[in-house]
């Protein structure tokens, strides 16, 4: 499954969408193709930027217009700051030794159920799940973060 985290702000650092009760109003989640489809991938995150536009604008006008009605604010820190430019790719995790070496573990794990005369049948199951997040600012910050999960294994 691929997933992307579309965030759209509006205003100023110290002025914009997701001000006061507002801060979620930023985010827009879509589910993207799942095959490299460079124009399959540029359509859905179009989508999304255009549907959180269309989101924070809205909000920016409620936000706006709430900061006009209140004499004063009890929270008067901005909701963001202008933020330096950030450039970073983390490199992908290493161990595991592929699938080959996965399946040949799941079959280890197995066999020890061999010992045991009244187990008919037995299942082991592993799971294991790649993520890459990827982060890109209208300013220029460009982050790439990347993590392997996988299930714990019993001791044979």
């Amino acid at each position: 499954m691929r997933v992307a985290d579309v965030q759209v702000r509006l205003g100023s650092p110290a002025l914009d969408n997701t001000h006061g009760d507002h801060r979620g109003s930023a985010v827009n989640s879509l589910q993207l193709p799942l095959a490299d489809d460079r124009a399959a991938l540029g359509r859905s995150l179009w989508l999304a930027t255009n549907t959180g536009y269309g989101a924070a604008l809205d909000n920016y006008l409620r936000v706006k217009t709430e900061a006009e009605v209140r004499a004063k604010e009890e929270d008067t820190s901005p909701t963001s700051a202008r933020r330096r430019r950030n450039r970073s790719s983390a490199s992908r995790p290493r161990g595991g030794g592929g699938p080959g070496a996965w399946e040949q573990r799941v079959r280890a794990l197995s066999k020890v159920f061999r010992e045991f005369p009244d187990v008919y049948q037995n299942v082991v199951l592993m799971t294991a799940q790649n993520e890459t997040d990827y982060f890109a600012s209208s300013e220029g910050s460009r982050l790439v973060s990347r993590t392997r999960r996988r299930a714990s294994w019993p001791s044979p």
